[in-house]
């Protein structure tokens, strides 16, 4: 994209939306993000043993997850009515918790997430939005992809 009137305003258009988005990413940032790679992902990787505590943060993801679905409501974007500074401090984080339990032992341990699109129908629509951007392919990490030509 071109600067000027085809990007999106990230941070907003107005006073109120700016200060929206920084709550959204600042927020999920400083109190989600942490907990999804620390404690389940991370574990997940590496053949943590406590599947009690898996799926305790499983639980704990949902909440936080389901308030995302709640506040999109009927919006296509996180904040506003356009891609923002939200939507791209989110799913970097949030596409990974996903992708890293819908494996066959995460699924077996019922965590939950391998029914995301039916759980969080908004949610799944957002990222199926955040997928068709432009360049979204280009930025596709390389492991995921060398994954999905595995499976």
């Amino acid at each position: 994209m071109r600067p000027g009137e085809d990007e999106p305003a990230l941070f907003g258009t107005s006073p109120a939306e700016t200060g929206e988005i920084w709550r959204k990413a600042l927020d999920f940032d400083l109190y989600v993000s942490s907990r999804l790679v620390f404690d389940l992902i991370l574990p997940l990787l590496t053949g943590a043993d406590d599947k009690d505590a898996l799926r305790k943060t499983a639980r704990w993801a949902h909440d936080e997850i389901a308030r995302l679905e709640a506040d999109i409501g009927e919006r296509a974007w996180l904040v506003g009515d356009q891609l923002s500074a939200a939507d791209l401090a989110i799913y970097p984080i949030l596409e990974p918790t996903i992708r890293f339990t819908i494996t066959p032992e995460p699924v077996e341990m019922g965590l939950g997430f391998d029914a995301f699109a039916e759980r969080y129908p908004r949610l799944q629509a957002w990222r199926s939005r955040v997928q068709a951007l432009p360049g979204y392919e280009d930025a596709y990490p390389a492991a995921w992809r060398r994954m999905d030509e595995a499976s």
